[in-house]
């Protein structure tokens, strides 16, 4: 009778154990999804003023603008440096993608130039 009694108050405090876990994970998920959603929506905007800040910079009346130019390379570092975050804060199967490129024998520096390229 006393087995009885343990064994079920151990089931109901696993199983009321593990919808807690499941519903922490949900709730973790559903913040990287957002996250990264808002990352990529980050990205696709400083993609939109550089390449806004490049068709000003371009004009004959402000070709040559040292100022411009600073702030275009200054957008331009802005949008590596964001594009970096969104790949190394991204869901791990971007982990499997660059595994995958290194089995076939490129190395991370040349994947990630055959990317820019």
């Amino acid at each position: 009778m006393m087995v009885n009694v343990l064994f079920s108050t151990a089931i109901a405090v696993l199983a009321i154990t593990n919808v807690l876990s499941l519903y922490g994970f949900y709730k973790l998920m559903k913040i990287n999804i957002e996250t990264e959603e808002g990352s990529t929506a980050l990205r696709e905007e400083l993609t939109s003023f550089r390449n806004h800040l490049e068709t000003v910079y371009n004009k004959d009346l402000f070709y040559g603008d040292e100022t411009l130019k600073a702030l275009l390379e200054h957008a331009r570092d802005i949008d590596g440096y964001v594009e970096d975050f969104i790949i190394d804060a991204s869901l791990p199967e971007n982990d499997y993608i660059q595994e995958m490129e290194m089995n076939d024998g490129t190395t991370d520096t040349e994947a990630q130039e055959t990317k820019e390229n």
